[in-house]
């Protein structure tokens, strides 16, 4: 129980954090949107996307290495971020490096070219972040995380905000973004060297090349899933027009933020079941169940509600520029459960050292997904990219939770969705019913009714029982 005790507050945790950061990140980006332009918010997004899949590099998967075995043994802290922090600056030079060759390729603007270089040094500072972020994560610490999250988004939004009100464009916005990151990566360094361990650089040559060697299968997770989220904008870039990455763009990043909940679920529960996974099997099994559990009781409510409320939702945010985005919206909406089921599916199979298996399959899959996006952006433009992400990231999902099934254990499937299907069916009905109503009355009473229902069902009511009883015992003893 103290596992899933740990787990819970982890992710209630980082579940805070995120909300909030979602929340900012949805309206700074109306407002970027709005401000830019179509065309302009199409380069912005591309200039993300296509830096985003060299991702893989900067990491190497050495951070997902570090948080699994310093979270089994915690003696080795120092030792791996020494060698992680090397390891790093070799791998961001050749990224650097790699880059500065692939940009005269693309054939883009001076402008292009110049986001592009602005959006590399972000990723580069993001990429030394993840390592002293991975630090707090195998010391099952979401608290120093979570800050340097909402700092950095509140930031961001309040001078990036006040840039484009200014009238300034697409360079500015980003120095802001930039300044964002950096910030959060000293907040990261002065709590790690002041409450874990004390920052030095010792290279030890033979420890590096065996963590580059464990860290491979994680390495080629990283780029495969980096493939899965941005190749779609890169290839409508290259064969549609910046203006059908900004319709898309619009509504992709909505359905990113509540689908990077499952990210969250992931780091709460990366490291607590890699340890339970050597120490208690069956408890590891049981984490996986509820993880799963969670993650369609969370999810499931949120796609019929997107769908439901596609065009209030980009008429509130968006200029009518965007009207073509809230067909985007709706065919895009699947895909935030769909996404959260395969983070804790997929977490699960590394956390049970299968992480091998799992870069095969995403591997195979990652291939269908780049023919079947090319075929449907050429006939359907942004329509055609929606069409693809959904439907071949429902297949992978399908495919790891049969390999999963088959190596670990199954699930219940029919016992755990059956309840959340026939209650969000129920809330899908009142939601339409409220159509004519405010969107935040539509929302809160729909959601209302959802929890409501899901409590008195017991969908979640005894666990909360049982973590509220955990949590007054734990707090009696420290008293």
């Amino acid at each position: 129980m103290s596992s899933i005790y740990t787990v819970f507050k982890n992710s209630l945790t980082l579940g805070v954090a995120n909300l909030i950061t979602k929340i900012i990140t949805i309206f700074f980006l109306a407002i970027v949107a709005n401000r830019l332009g179509a065309d302009l918010y199409g380069l912005f997004t591309f200039g993300f996307a296509y830096i985003s899949l060299f991702s893989g590099l900067t990491d190497f998967g050495v951070s997902d290495l570090l948080v699994r075995e310093v979270a089994r043994n915690r003696t080795l802290v120092k030792k791996y971020l020494e060698n992680c922090l090397i390891i790093k600056g070799v791998l961001i030079l050749i990224t650097v490096v790699v880059v500065g060759i692939t940009l005269p390729l693309l054939g883009k603007s001076s402008q292009a070219n110049a986001v592009l270089a602005i959006t590399l040094c972000i990723l580069i500072v993001m990429s030394v972040a993840l390592i002293m972020r991975s630090i707090f994560f195998a010391w099952e610490d979401m608290n120093h995380p979570a800050i340097g999250d909402i700092m950095e988004r509140i930031v961001t939004f309040v001078f990036g905000t006040m840039v484009l009100l200014r009238g300034f464009s697409i360079i500015p916005l980003l120095l802001v973004l930039l300044a964002g990151v950096v910030l959060k990566l000293i907040y990261y360094t002065w709590m790690i060297n002041r409450s874990i361990v004390k920052l030095s650089l010792h290279f030890d040559r033979g420890f590096a090349f065996q963590t580059l060697r464990h860290a491979l299968p994680f390495a080629l997770g990283i780029f495969v899933g980096t493939i899965y989220s941005r190749i779609n904008i890169v290839l409508l870039s290259m064969i549609q027009d910046d203006k059908a990455v900004g319709l898309f763009g619009a509504a992709y990043d909505k359905i990113l933020g509540f689908a990077t909940f499952g990210v969250m679920i992931s780091q709460a529960v990366f490291p607590t079941l890699s340890r339970v996974y050597i120490e208690a099997i069956d408890e590891a099994k049981n984490i996986y169940r509820k993880i799963f559990q969670y993650a369609y009781i969370v999810s499931i409510p949120v796609v019929v509600g997107i769908i439901i409320t596609a065009d209030k939702i980009i008429h509130i945010l968006h200029t009518p520029e965007y009207e073509p985005s809230i067909l985007a919206l709706c065919l895009l909406a699947p895909y935030v459960s769909i996404k959260l089921l395969y983070y804790g599916v997929s977490i699960v199979l590394t956390s049970i050292n299968r992480q091998r298996q799992r870069v095969m399959i995403e591997l195979a899959a990652c291939l269908v997904f780049i023919v079947v996006s090319a075929v449907l952006i050429k006939r359907f433009s942004f329509v055609g990219a929606c069409i693809a992400t959904v439907s071949i990231e429902f297949l992978l999902l399908v495919a790891l939770y049969i390999y999963i099934s088959r190596h670990f254990t199954g699930l219940p499937l029919l016992k755990i969705c059956f309840k959340p299907t026939l209650i969000v069916a129920l809330m899908g009905a009142v939601a339409y019913g409220l159509r004519a109503a405010p969107f935040l009355v539509q929302v809160l009473i729909s959601a209302g009714v959802y929890v409501t229902l899901i409590y008195l069902t017991g969908g979640i009511r005894e666990d909360w029982k049982k973590l509220l009883q955990r949590f007054q015992l734990r707090n009696s003893v420290s008293k």
